[in-house]
């Protein structure tokens, strides 16, 4: 998908959509690693805000490297 709309819409970028992402989560992880996701995707509003948190989300649930 990211080819074809960087083809059609070469000045577009290229997001994923909160909902899929979330329904992927929610399929592979527990409740507890979800509602920090949640606050980082919800509350952090720039990208070094959300990086950091994402940081100590993953040390916490001890998933480095997992995809």
């Amino acid at each position: 998908m990211a080819n074809a709309i960087s083809r059609v819409l070469p000045g577009a970028k290229h997001r994923l959509c909160l909902w899929h992402i979330m329904r992927n989560v929610l399929s592979h992880m527990e409740q507890d690693f979800l509602d920090g996701f949640m606050r980082c995707a919800e509350m952090c509003r720039t990208p070094f805000d959300f990086e950091s948190a994402w940081k100590e989300l993953v040390e916490k649930h001890n998933v480095q490297g997992k995809k």
